[in-house]
């Protein structure tokens, strides 16, 4: 309870830093910031995947290289440190990894948070619990929920368009 009161205060105190920001900016700058923190990739173009791919190369293989470590931290910490695992040295790794790579997509796409919440929980429902299988189709399903989102943002409100992350929010709902 006081971790969720804590993460409510940070949030708040980092709203306002960015409510500053955006008072300061002019009209066109507003207007960009305001789409990116909503969640749109109406902007992304080629050189951003190309500076994205490294990234997504390199600790996506090291993450599913390290998948099996997710199954055994299903288990009781004492029978994970039986088995031999630094467990903390692990998770430090892993939460290292995983920062980088969701950094190098938020960087691009901004803030398209339920994709990340609703991937995972479909994809369980489709593949079970083991992380090898659950880790590749939890991507395509994220995939295929901003194509889907993408979609509709750009005809159902046509002639305008909507932002994917107010789309996702809404499906997410």
């Amino acid at each position: 309870q006081r971790l969720i009161l804590t993460g409510i205060a940070v949030n708040s105190g980092f709203s306002a830093v960015s409510m500053l920001f955006s008072m300061k900016m002019n009209a066109s700058d507003f207007e960009f910031a305001a789409i990116w923190q909503a969640g749109s990739i109406y902007n992304a173009n080629w050189s951003f995947i190309y500076m994205m791919l490294p990234w997504i190369i390199i600790l996506g293989i090291y993450l599913y290289k390290k998948v099996h470590l997710l199954d055994y931290f299903q288990l009781e910490e004492s029978s994970i440190v039986s088995l031999g695992i630094n467990l903390e040295k692990e998770k430090r790794k892993l939460l290292f990894a995983c920062v980088g790579l969701i950094s190098s997509c938020v960087c691009v796409a901004g803030n398209i948070g339920f994709i990340g919440l609703m991937a995972p929980h479909i994809a369980r429902q489709l593949v079970g619990i083991k992380h090898r299988k659950l880790m590749p189709v939890t991507a395509l399903v994220g995939v295929f929920l901003l194509i889907l989102s993408d979609f509709i943002a750009k005809t159902v409100f046509a002639p305008s368009e909507l932002a994917v992350g107010i789309v996702i929010s809404i499906i997410g709902i």
